[in-house]
């Protein structure tokens, strides 16, 4: 008989038995085995249509002896995609699940190749298979037969075809899965076995409870070492394996418990290893590592831990690696590394002084979008909140000439974005003039309009508050730019936008108000009929929003005046006033005087920080300069003595041996001419020929004007004949309010490298000294309190060196004041090449306003000057007024909150 005619006979036999005895059906069973082992063509197909399949069924529903073979008939049938179906429908799958349960190795083999096979993707069957109860006995086979490996085979194939099923990830959840995959991964004999493992670690990796279990269950630990077995070879395998297992850890980094367990405080295994992918010359690990960082710097304790393990030498050492023609992904990756590293404001500060952004600035040559975008946003993290970063960034004219070429990306809308919210961050933290000029200068307004008119809030947002700190700095420079670029027509299509964002609006409301500051500007706004875009927002919005644009209907800083006193045989002292919406100014035309100056703290109340007195009486009386205009020479000459043209010249001595602040009778003490001017007053006063021992007539003035938050002070000046001359204004300020006790919580910060040391009656010595490791170093910011026990003598009385001699004019950061408590800041910048620092050492309870009492260290003065006894000091900076020259130099005070 030959072989096909005893598998017919086989199979007439198998599919007539109704109640199949064990010793009849067994040489059929045989003889059908061996034919599908044979593995011809359609062999299973024709076994199927011979109609054994329900009494295979019926065989293993009896659970008979031969359920072992014919389990292994159907798992050698189902191998072929056309039998699966009848199978199905045969109740096969029905009837095998049971033996599941078996304590036969060899029957559980048989039995989970067969439902596989035939639960092969279809995803109904499987889902049925998940609410019988598979999951879990899957996970308790491969518990109790750890070493059988083609039973853990079949368990693995059958869980990686079910663990991209919900009810599949629930199920195992409840089960040590976890734990028996990180056994099987590390004993895993080939790459086969591997991939099949990570692909289950992969699919329930998803789930955030089951990540928590990798990582109890030392998973990523596994994995770790996986990668650092096979690191180095050059087979397929083993670098798929790497890919696949790193890309795992990374994911499992996503969950946060999980995360900070593989970190373990910078001690982890995980993290360990991390560090060295980042210095592999495996690419896909160099990937793998940058984003591990990223995820690790979700977390800002860790940020800052990982900056002191030194973990951004290795970042940016591989951004560099890949700048020209490297990995694109690579970059993408290090750079979100970097900018999540930055987030922590003190990270943000020692990166600065680390050089980072030197380091940064040597990408700046990468031609790849996706890099420019992301190193783009990089930095621009590093900007944000820290106003020294914004400084040191924003005057760089190599980084700002490739900042305005991305700005003008044309195939990349994005990078145009990144480049141009850059350019608005330079501004909004630095609030520098230097910075307004550099950022203009190298035409970046004109970007910042075009943001404005962006279709993303946030953007919007953004350049309309760059466009308006800028306006209140330098509104000069850039009203063409504004006019070229048309902004005041974008201005009023924000206002009448009738679904624009309520912020937008707002802050295109604090931008007119700038910009009505100038004649010029104010023409533009009445040519586009402002106003009527003002009253329909003042009638019909938000009372936030009406509040600000009827502020802005009265566009200009209102300025106002009033006869304040008499002074016998002198004449009439007046009191002008200026007002923005932020910031209320009281001037006298006695001395110039600087009378109050009200500001918003972080609550939204206004208070007073600038001393003074309740009446005329007291500033004629006053021997302290309160708020006044001094002059013609600030601070100190020595001895009262200086020669000019050969000549020699001697006045007044009113400090000590010395002369101080003009004289007896100097500028503080006379009365100026006042007229307004835009959004603010000028004063004058001319000086006659000797007046207190100087030579030549001067003719001086200082312009206050008030934009916003920033209050301007211009100085002019010319003389007949040539002169020494060193205006400066000689407030007193106390951020708590005027009547506060003392600054001691104020903290105060000077952006001087150097500082002159003075003898014992206050003359400098001639030295210029470094601040560096002295108690005058305050480039960072310092409490005024505990700096002052440091300091020799009863507290601050020095110049800080803001620019050397020989130094172009140039308007500079001077000062930054803050009081916590309240949220006021002051900020000073100014062009004179010095600032003196005094904290009112010799006030002695004089009674200023509401009865207050000004003592010792009540209020501290930054007064911009040139330096102290310049005129007897040739290697100081010149403050020689000479016929036909114009004396100018301009300070801004700015007053803002934290």
């Amino acid at each position: 008989m030959t072989h096909t005619d005893s598998l017919s006979e086989a199979l007439r036999a198998i599919s007539v038995s109704i109640e199949p005895i064990e010793e009849e059906l067994k040489p059929h069973l045989d003889t059908v085995l061996v034919s599908l082992l044979e593995k011809k063509k359609d062999a299973a197909v024709e076994i199927a249509r011979s109609g054994i399949l329900p009494t295979l069924a019926q065989a293993l529903a009896s659970k008979s002896s031969l359920s072992c073979q014919v389990a292994l008939v159907v798992a050698e049938m189902a191998r072929e995609a056309a039998v699966r179906e009848p199978c199905i429908e045969a109740g096969l799958v029905k009837v095998l699940l049971p033996h599941l349960n078996s304590n036969n190795q060899e029957m559980l083999l048989n039995t989970g190749r067969a439902i596989g096979r035939i639960c092969f993707d279809n995803s109904h069957q499987q889902d049925l298979l998940v609410q019988s109860g598979v999951i879990p006995r899957l996970v308790s086979i491969m518990k109790e037969y750890p070493e059988n490996d083609p039973l853990v085979n079949v368990c693995l194939l059958a869980l990686c075809n079910l663990a991209d099923m919900d009810l599949a990830r629930e199920s195992l959840e409840e089960q040590d899965v976890a734990g028996v995959l990180t056994f099987q991964l590390k004993r895993a004999p080939d790459a086969e076995r591997r991939h099949v493992i990570l692909e289950i670690l992969g699919a329930l990796g998803e789930s955030d409870a089951l990540k928590l279990q990798f990582a109890e269950s030392g998973v990523p630990e596994a994995l770790s070492a996986m990668i650092w077995d096979l690191q180095g070879g050059s087979d397929p395998h083993d670098l798929c394996s790497i890919k696949i297992a790193s890309n795992l850890i990374v994911s499992l980094l996503l969950g946060d418990e999980s995360m900070q367990r593989c970190f373990g405080e910078g001690s982890g295994v995980v993290y360990q290893d991390v560090l060295s992918w980042l210095q592999s010359s495996n690419t896909q690990l160099q990937l793998s590592g940058a984003l591990a960082i990223a995820n690790f710097a979700r977390n800002d304790s860790n940020c800052v831990k990982m900056l002191d393990l030194g973990v951004v030498p290795h970042i940016l050492t591989l951004l560099e690696q890949h700048v020209d023609e490297g990995d694109v992904s690579v970059q993408h990756a290090g750079l979100s590394a970097l900018r999540n590293l930055a987030i922590p404001a003190t990270n943000k500060v020692r990166m600065l002084e680390d050089g980072v952004t030197e380091r940064i600035k040597t990408l700046l040559r990468s031609d790849m979008p996706p890099v420019q975008f992301k190193l783009l946003g990089t930095l621009r993290m590093m900007v944000d909140g820290q106003q020294e970063a914004a400084l040191v960034l924003g005057r760089d004219a190599v980084l700002l000439a490739r900042v305005m070429e991305w700005c003008e990306a044309k195939d990349h809308a994005g990078v145009r974005g990144e480049a141009s919210r850059l350019l608005a961050a330079f501004i909004r933290h630095s609030r520098s003039p230097e910075v307004v000029q550099a950022v203009s200068t190298a035409d970046g307004v004109r970007h910042l309009i075009s943001m404005a008119t962006s279709e993303h809030v946030i953007m919007q947002d953004e350049a309309l508050v760059a466009l308006a700190i800028a306006t209140a700095i330098d509104l000069e420079s850039m009203k063409d730019v504004f006019v070229e670029a048309k902004l005041l027509p974008v201005l009023k299509k924000i206002l009448e936008d009738p679904v624009g964002a309520v912020e937008v609006q707002f802050s295109a409301l604090g931008l007119i108000c700038s910009l009505a500051n100038s004649g010029v500007m104010k023409e533009e706004l009445n040519s586009v009929n402002i106003r009527e875009s003002l009253r329909k927002l003042t009638e019909h919005s938000s009372s936030k929003l009406a509040s600000q644009a009827s502020v802005c209907r009265f566009t200009m800083t209102e300025v106002s005046h009033q006869q304040w006193g008499q002074v016998c045989g002198r004449g009439a002292v007046d009191l002008w006033v200026l007002t923005s919406p932020q910031v209320r100014v009281e001037v006298l035309t006695l001395g110039a005087i600087i009378r109050s100056v009200c500001s918003r703290g972080s609550d939204g109340q206004m208070q007073d920080v600038v001393l003074g007195y309740d009446d005329l009486e007291g500033y004629l009386s006053d021997q302290r300069y309160l708020g006044a205009v001094v002059g013609r020479v600030a601070n100190r000459i020595a001895g009262g003595r200086f020669v000019v043209d050969g000549k020699d010249y001697q006045l007044d001595i009113n400090n000590g041996p010395n002369a101080l602040h003009g004289g007896l009778l100097g500028f503080n003490k006379a009365i100026w001419f006042a007229k307004a001017v835009e959004g603010g007053v000028q004063l004058s006063h001319t000086s006659p020929d000797g007046d207190q021992g100087y030579p030549g007539e001067v003719h001086v003035s200082v312009t206050y004007t008030l934009q916003g938050e920033t209050l301007t002070a211009e100085y002019q000046a010319v003389s007949s004949k040539t002169t020494p001359i060193n205006l400066t204004n000689h407030s007193y300020f106390n951020l708590a309010g005027q009547g506060a006790a003392d600054i001691y919580d104020h903290q105060m910060s000077i952006s001087a490298e150097s500082f002159l040391p003075v003898d014992n009656s206050m003359i400098p010595t001639g030295e210029i000294k470094a601040v560096e490791g002295t108690p005058f170093d305050l480039r960072k910011p310092v409490l005024i309190g505990p700096r002052l026990k440091e300091v020799p003598g009863p507290g601050f009385d020095h110049n800080f060196c803001l620019s050397s001699p020989g130094d172009t004019w140039a308007e500079r950061h001077a000062a930054r004041v803050s009081h916590p408590a309240s949220g006021r800041v002051l900020e000073v910048s100014t062009s004179q090449p010095g600032v003196q620092f005094y904290t009112a050492n010799f006030l002695d309870g004089v009674t200023g306003k509401g009865g207050a009492k000004y003592g010792k260290h009540s209020s501290f003065c930054l007064e911009t000057q040139n330096w102290p006894d310049a005129v007897n000091q040739p290697s100081f900076p010149d403050c020689l007024l000479c016929p036909g020259e114009k004396y100018l130099h301009v300070t801004r005070f700015t007053f803002t909150t934290v």
